[in-house]
């Protein structure tokens, strides 16, 4: 047995260990792999980066059902690219089971056959703890991995990397084969793709798996919160993240737990109670929101209306109103009508866009009686008089205000009107709010049109 061979010295010293049965047992029973202590020498060789990859994939490529918890936790930590990851959860002892990693930027490569490897391995191995690693690999660098990590999900229960595969046709010749072959394979469908057969043919097929997937209907439902006791783990941690106050961490946990439907739902509704969660930090609650708002299910939307927009944190009601603006009217109405008279004046402008966006009998009435109060900012005027004339008043007035400020504005309150324009008709109809008026005399003709009716 040469000891240059890592899985056979992993063996050996799994054997030997066993045998001696002397000496402290925590330390007789494991094996170190990059720092960590591992008993099972599986997990140890999968996770050694020193390892020749190659044992690696052929290690990955034997693993049958059932694991340890430690080869799912070795397969889900060689799956990410840590080149691009913003944080690695590492298992540990605490309450949640993980602690937060740094992701550095200037790690090692990982090899892409690797982290794809691993994924198949996951999903041969059925290991759902995976899904939110899953998620977070529909945006890794290198496109195979992301049509393994589409078909992974699809097997246990996700459409959300069904995009991600047709988005792949329209790539290079490796990207757009393994996305045919993979939709080919999940859809049961042959719209006639293939790399050679000229543009118009190819976005022919493109648009035809496009509108299939739409059509399409998971082959099982996404587990609920107690059916898997690691996946819960995962997505409890990413909740956490939420509140963590390290923006790239929360912004990818946001992204992860938006993409997992009414799973991260269940989990976000009980951590808002959650003392040592969301009760106490308000971070977290206010990121909860846009998670919540993202997953745009009943489930979701009952969570914001119910527990969000009454939250002691204004920020946090502001964020649930604006989501309300989104949702079916018979669902946030009233409470955004009775938004209007929060103590808290950001409340109130979030209400007010919300409103602006949903319409209903009453807004403009209420919006009207509004603008006419004293002693408030021009942020609060400028807001009322946008989503009145979103509403369709016929008041010159509010057209008159926007008109000033999108040629005297000062630049962040153009910035503002045209995030709100945007909203509104989906583009800023050609006006730049960096540019002076004499410079585009069309874009302000055609939105002084729209203020005046």
């Amino acid at each position: 047995m040469s000891p240059s061979n890592p899985r056979a010295v992993y063996f050996l010293m799994a054997l030997l260990l066993t045998l001696s049965g002397c000496g402290d047992k925590s330390a007789d029973s494991s094996l170190r792999s990059n720092g960590r202590l591992v008993s099972d020498p599986q997990a140890a060789l999968i996770w050694d980066e020193t390892a020749a990859s190659e044992e690696r994939i052929e290690r990955m490529e034997s693993l049958r059902p059932p694991v340890s918890r430690e080869v799912a936790e070795a397969l889900l930590y060689v799956m990410k690219d840590r080149t691009q990851q913003t944080f690695i959860m590492e298992p540990d002892d605490s309450v949640f089971g993980y602690r937060t990693v740094e992701g550095s930027f200037n790690q090692p490569y990982e090899r892409v056959d690797l982290r794809w490897t691993a994924i198949l391995a996951i999903e041969r191995l059925a290991l759902i703890q995976a899904l939110p690693d899953l998620i977070s690999a529909l945006f890794d660098e290198h496109e195979v991995v992301r049509h393994f990590a589409a078909r992974a999900l699809w097997r246990f229960g996700s459409k959300e990397g069904l995009p991600i595969l047709v988005a792949g046709l329209e790539g290079k010749a490796l990207s757009n084969e393994s996305a045919n072959r993979i939709l080919k394979e999940i859809t049961g469908k042959d719209f006639g793709f293939a790399t050679d057969i000229g543009w118009a043919r190819k976005s022919k097929a493109i648009e035809l798996y496009r509108d299939y997937i739409k059509t399409m209907k998971p082959l099982r439902p996404m587990p609920r919160m107690g059916e898997n006791a690691d996946l819960d783990r995962r997505v409890r941690y990413h909740v956490k993240i939420l509140g963590d106050h390290q923006f790239l961490h929360m912004e990818k946990a946001r992204r992860n737990l938006g993409m997992l439907g009414d799973l991260a739902t269940e989990h976000i509704a009980k951590a808002l109670g959650d003392k040592d969660l969301g009760a106490s930090n308000q971070q977290l609650r206010a990121y909860a929101v846009q998670a919540l708002a993202k997953i745009d299910t009943p489930k979701s939307r009952r969570v914001i209306v119910e527990v969000c927009a009454r939250d002691e944190a204004p920020p946090v009601r502001s964020r649930a109103a604006l989501a309300m603006g989104r949702m079916p009217r018979d669902l946030g109405y009233s409470v955004l009508m009775g938004m209007l008279k929060d103590s808290d004046e950001s409340v109130i402008i979030a209400a007010t866009r919300a409103l602006g966006a949903m319409g209903g009998k009453g807004a403009i009435k209420a919006l009207e009686a509004q603008y006419g109060e004293s002693g408030r900012s021009k942020r609060w005027r400028t807001m009322t008089a946008f989503s009145l004339v979103r509403l369709g008043s016929q008041d010159p007035q509010f057209g008159a205000l926007l008109a000033e400020i999108m040629t005297k504005g000062k630049p962040y309150e153009k910035a503002e009107l045209a995030d709100l324009l945007t909203e509104w008709k989906g583009s800023t109809l050609g006006w730049d709010e960096r540019v002076s008026p004499e410079e585009q005399p069309e874009a302000i003709a055609k939105w002084l049109a729209l203020f005046r009716h």
